[in-house]
């Protein structure tokens, strides 16, 4: 998300700057074409995962500081009507609540999750769809949009994400595995198809006994950390 509040993000004026020619070359991962998968998420034990094509994101958002110790892997799978994502996330410390709501949006930016950015157009990157998942598969979406230099979040949008979640405290790793239908997501996704995409993670000490830390598969090379830098998404091909 951001170290705004989202009240703050949604009033402060802001720009969706023109990507730089010295910046650093936006990252590309893929997604295999999985049959058999339904509207539920895929087990986070499933065979399908092990030939599933995955990235690890490990450097915080400016992509300066690396963080080995909070190495995050994402491999995708997808079809026509659905679209998977399975997070395995080494952490320090825990920062949930006690008893997560499942029904409705959560402030998870304040406290640990990973997070996925995607327009499904790459042409118009003002307009894009927002997804975070916490340790314990509660969960948040929206609709963002910039205007003016200006970002509205429609956080009354409802994706119907679908998430499987476990958390293993000997190796210290959490997991989900998430399905979000194609129809939310912008319609039609065919072999070939190129969308763009930033991956994030967050994980905040629950006592301030040390500083959040923000990841970032593409780097957003904000001076603040900042996860709404839409030019700096990534891409991800559906083969």
């Amino acid at each position: 998300m951001s170290t705004l509040s989202r009240r703050n993000l949604l009033v402060t004026a802001a720009s969706v700057a023109i990507g730089n020619s010295q910046d650093p070359p936006l990252p590309t991962t893929r997604s295999k074409y999985y049959g058999k998968g339904g509207a539920e998420p895929m087990p986070i034990k499933s065979k399908a995962w092990k030939s599933a094509p995955s990235t690890i994101y490990e450097y915080e958002w400016n992509g300066k500081v690396h963080r080995p110790e909070l190495a995050t892997k994402v491999s995708a799978l997808w079809n026509q009507q659905n679209f998977y994502l399975l997070f395995e996330c080494k952490y320090l410390t825990l920062h949930w609540e006690e008893k997560p709501d499942y029904t409705t949006d959560q402030p998870l930016y304040n406290r640990d999750c990973v997070e996925f950015f995607i327009a499904n157009d790459p042409s118009d990157m003002l307009h894009y769809r927002e997804f975070e998942i916490g340790p314990q598969g509660d969960w948040f979406d929206a609709l963002i949009a910039w205007n003016n230099g200006r970002i509205k979040v429609d956080q009354a949008w409802n994706s119907g994400v679908k998430i499987a979640a476990a958390i293993d405290k000997e190796k210290k790793e959490w997991r989900v595995s998430v399905a979000v239908s194609v129809s939310q997501l912008g319609g039609k996704l065919a072999k070939g198809d190129r969308w763009r995409i930033n991956f994030y993670r967050i994980e905040t000490p629950e006592r301030n006994t040390r500083k959040s830390q923000f990841l970032a598969w593409s780097p957003t090379l904000t001076p603040r950390a900042n996860f709404h830098v839409p030019q700096r998404f990534g891409w991800i091909e559906f083969i």
